[in-house]
């Protein structure tokens, strides 16, 4: 069995790692000894730990667990992001349920903050964090890097709601770790998701990458990193490092508890972003008239052994 937290192989239940960086350091079972309630609590229960284990909060807790269909999926998306690009994430970890099933469960920190309201595009709450965040530049240079996260993982809900600002313990503002980081498209019908995602920046989508496409490409996010004011040795940097990790993130889909059709759409959804991102529009302009790609389900991705 592979650990319930990085997928470490060969582990019964949570790894030394994960039981630091999750549990601080205390040995919880794996399997929740609990059923959840099955209403009145919706999808989230804070959750308590104590000596003999885990229980049910009143209020605020220790933990939160989320038990939605979606929940292998954002433990997997969050796992890439913070284990293979080092995105600041908040802990978490699987927990299984007695009904076979799994729920996500995360450790809630001094708190998530206040989400930054929807500004319209991606340009305009950085705006709000350059505005709010003393420390403002790496701040910005990692929301870039979580935007296009988002997109080769097509993130498609994320839009800006999901970057909160907490405050440290100095008395000043500052970007919370991520939470919420998950794969939509692999719970969406391929005719339903446009695979656009989130307004980029004002007047992004006259772009002529997106006019021709129906998608953002490596120039769009190139221009939102200039308007971001990144300096441009960093946003390179940082695009290189998303582009180039491909063997790592196939090899962390096969390791995760997605079921085995699920681990070949997640691939085929991820390879396909990569796939926008190296097209270039000029010969692409010159060779053939305007196509609209989606991302292609039925292709058979084989994942690394």
């Amino acid at each position: 069995m592979n650990c319930y937290g990085c997928y470490k192989p060969d582990v019964d239940g949570y790894c030394p790692s994960c039981r630091k960086n999750v549990w601080e350091g205390a040995r919880v079972p794996p399997i929740l000894s609990f059923d959840l309630p099955e209403d009145g609590g919706g999808p989230q229960y804070p959750l308590l730990r104590t000596k003999n284990g885990l229980s049910l909060a009143e209020g605020v807790g220790d933990y939160r667990i989320k038990r939605v269909a979606g929940s292998v999926n954002e433990h997997l998306s969050m796992q890439i992001a913070g284990r293979i690009f080092g995105i600041r994430t908040a802990p978490n970890a699987l927990m299984g349920l007695r009904d076979g099933t799994y729920a996500y469960i995360s450790r809630d920190g001094p708190g998530q903050g206040k989400p930054l309201l929807p500004a319209g595009s991606c340009e305009e709450t950085g705006q709000a964090i350059r505005r709010f965040v003393a420390a403002y530049p790496p701040a910005l240079e990692e929301y870039f890097q979580v935007i296009l996260f988002n997109y080769l993982i097509s993130n498609e809900s994320s839009g800006t709601s999901c970057f909160s600002l907490i405050r440290t313990a100095m008395g000043d503002l500052s970007l919370s770790p991520c939470y919420g980081l998950t794969n939509t498209a692999l719970h969406t019908r391929p005719e339903a998701a446009t695979g656009a995602g989130p307004l980029l920046y004002k007047g992004s989508e006259d772009s002529a990458f997106y006019l021709h496409f129906g998608f953002y490409g490596l120039s769009d996010f190139s221009a939102l990193a200039d308007k971001l004011g990144l300096v441009p040795a960093r946003r390179d940097k940082f695009i290189a490092r998303l582009l180039s990790a491909k063997d790592e993130v196939l090899s962390m889909i096969r390791r995760s508890f997605l079921s085995g059709e699920a681990k070949k759409k997640y691939a085929a959804i991820y390879l396909s972003r990569l796939e926008r991102m190296g097209l270039s529009l000029e010969p692409v302009v010159r060779a053939r008239p305007r196509v609209v790609v989606i991302y292609p389900f039925n292709r058979e991705e084989r994942l690394p052994e």
